[in-house]
């Protein structure tokens, strides 16, 4: 067996290759991540948007050319066709929403409040709304976790209310969810390999690679609180 040589952080002898700064690599993964589907967000938006645009003036004039025998026709076609427009709308928003890089993350946040209590009918309330602009990866990183903790309250916890507090000073940001939900056995549902407890995991993987920390407190039937906190220094 060859001797590992040069400083190498591939180790031959058990196959393994050493991480020098695995939250760094975390956070390069994860801007990658959001820059690929930022462009598939605008792609849906924009490309998809612009050819809806051109369907629904041909339907028009369609409408004018044709009987009026086939209005209900037309005007069911057009229903359909606002469907998938909202439909891609909202993909494209859970992809990577404009309004984060353009606005920030209170309107972001608010935007993704309305359209999963629309969706879903969870009551949302979110308390001590930030008042100024965070850097853009702990802006982004609290964005995900609220999104993923709302998801999982609404389709795995069944939960009716959820509550968003955040908190801020010169040297930290905090952000705790919390619901009302079925609450779970966090051993068991970390060690699953289905979607849940890959996105907890995903969870403290993106807070990871912004130096942050994660706190997790859910039992059967009282609920679950997810927390964060990402210092803001350097």
């Amino acid at each position: 067996m060859m001797a590992n040589s040069g400083g190498s952080p591939f180790d031959r002898d058990t196959g393994r290759a050493e991480v020098r700064n695995p939250g760094l690599a975390l956070h390069r993964v994860n801007e990658v991540l959001e820059e690929h589907s930022k462009r598939i967000a605008h792609s849906v938006h924009d490309q998809a948007g612009q050819l809806l645009a051109a369907v629904f003036i041909r339907l028009e004039e369609a409408t004018r050319e044709l009987p009026a025998t086939y209005g209900s026709c037309f005007q069911e076609i057009k229903q359909m066709l606002e469907l998938i427009e909202l439909q891609l709308r909202d993909i494209s928003n859970d992809l990577r929403p404009a309004v984060l890089d353009d606005l920030g993350l209170m309107p972001a946040l608010q935007d993704l409040i309305e359209r999963v209590s629309k969706r879903s009918g969870l009551a949302v309330n979110l308390t001590n709304p930030l008042r100024e602009r965070l850097p853009a990866g702990v802006e982004t990183t609290i964005y995900r976790f609220v999104q993923e903790s709302l998801t999982n309250a609404a389709k795995h916890a069944k939960a009716s209310r959820v509550d968003i507090l955040l908190r801020h000073d010169q040297h930290e940001v905090q952000c705790s969810v919390r619901d009302d939900g079925a609450g779970f056995d966090l051993t068991e549902v970390l060690s699953r390999r289905g979607s849940r407890g890959l996105g907890l995991v995903g969870i403290r993987e993106r807070v990871d690679s912004v130096d942050g920390c994660v706190s997790i407190h859910s039992l059967p039937g009282m609920g679950t609180q997810l927390s964060v906190t990402i210092p803001l220094g350097g």
